[in-house]
């Protein structure tokens, strides 16, 4: 399958599944689900439908030595030469015999020179064609340099648009962190003498292996995606639903106050209390119900706050209210109502488009990217 391909197959067959194991059995299983599915891609698409390389194809690994090549070829000739074919031997096995013997004969050519040989394995076969196809002995590196400019620009462009949205934003990170990486080992790969896993993967170029990394960033993507939104906790839009339930608390308070202030200052004996609010559920305010002794009783001028506070409190003076808009234990803050509200969402957005300023990208992976861009790209 080709990228796209890939992508298209784990976000609409990979997710829905990723998604159901981790709100059934947890994190743990829909990261084993997305790295089994991953590992059987490189297993199918690699060793299975690929056709194989150079070395697999004579059998040797990637560091033998000239003589050991010719021994091999040896082999693979007695196999599959024409003249060691069975004559009681079927067309079809004739065809493929002598298939065979072409492939291996071009596997040689190519191992048992040395610099052909480097530059397949760094390059895979379409760098060596270009290799020899080309006037200038480096203009195989620079065809392989745009390639691979262009090939992490899409990536990271892709990853910027799958990656959108705030319980994303964790994903980018990671995502733009191993494109990073990616791309520093395939540097190192193609222009210096560095390879991986060379135990593990004795007949695989490092070709071969950037190209199996190439085929696990899709999935790699789209798991981080995934599990990224599955535990990302809105905390600024908790802590703004908290401070507007402490809002319609407190005006409901201070209603329920000024109501029984209104009560004192009629002049009434005794405390009649006016019914406390109530919460409507469905609506989630406090709704005031009328007082029957309010309502019924005459229109009457009411003298001024301080006065009226005096009068209930015995000549006390009381201390000022604070600002309806605040919640309960808060300090008073110099602006208020609507400017209060306009500085909070400046400031929510300040914060965000901070945030936001870096894609994503932690700082030292910017740097060490810096780094090699100015030691080894403009050296």
């Amino acid at each position: 399958m080709s990228g796209f391909a890939d992508l298209l197959f784990y976000m609409f067959f990979v997710t829905p599944g990723a998604k159901w194991c981790y709100q059934k059995k947890g994190p743990k299983y829909a990261v084993g689900f997305i790295a089994l599915l991953m590992l059987g891609q490189v297993y199918v698409q690699h060793l299975h439908w690929q056709e194989p390389n150079l070395y697999r194809t004579l059998n040797v690994h990637r560091h033998s030595n000239t003589g050991e090549v010719k021994r091999a070829y040896r082999q693979a000739s007695l196999m599959y030469h024409p003249d060691k074919i069975a004559a009681s031997a079927t067309e079809e096995e004739q065809s493929f015999a002598k298939i065979m013997m072409e492939k291996v004969h071009e596997a040689y050519e190519v191992l048992k020179d040395g610099r052909r040989k480097m530059i397949y394995d760094k390059f895979g076969k379409d760098g060596l064609e270009a290799f020899e196809g080309s006037p200038n002995d480096r203009d195989h590196e620079s065809s392989a340099l745009m390639t691979m400019g262009i090939h992490y620009v899409m990536s990271a462009v892709v990853t910027f648009l799958i990656t959108l949205g705030n319980g994303a934003s964790q994903a980018r990170t990671y995502c733009y962190t191993a494109l990073v990486v990616m791309f520093l080992l395939e540097w190192q790969m193609k222009f210096s003498d560095f390879d991986f896993f060379v135990a593990a993967m004795p007949y695989d170029t490092p070709y071969d292996k950037m190209s199996i990394l190439h085929m696990l960033y899709p999935g790699w993507m789209t798991g981080s995606r995934l599990i990224s939104e599955l535990g990302y906790i809105d905390k600024e839009g908790l802590l703004m639903a908290h401070i507007v339930q402490l809002r319609r608390e407190n005006v409901a308070i201070i209603s329920h106050l000024n109501q029984i202030q209104a009560a004192l200052t009629r002049g009434k004996k005794g405390l009649n209390m006016p019914p406390p609010p109530v919460l409507d559920k469905q609506t989630g305010e406090y709704i005031i119900p009328d007082d029957p002794a309010t309502m019924a009783a005459p229109p009457t001028e009411e003298p001024s706050v301080d006065s009226a506070a005096q009068n209930a409190t015995g000549g006390l003076r009381r201390r000022a209210p604070k600002r309806s808009g605040a919640p309960p234990g808060a300090r008073p803050h110099p602006v208020s109502g609507q400017g209060a509200k306009q500085k909070l969402d400046a400031d929510m957005q300040k914060q965000q488009a901070q945030a936001q300023a870096g894609f994503g990208i932690p700082s030292w992976a910017m740097y060490i990217g810096l780094y090699c861009f100015f030691n080894y790209v403009l050296k």
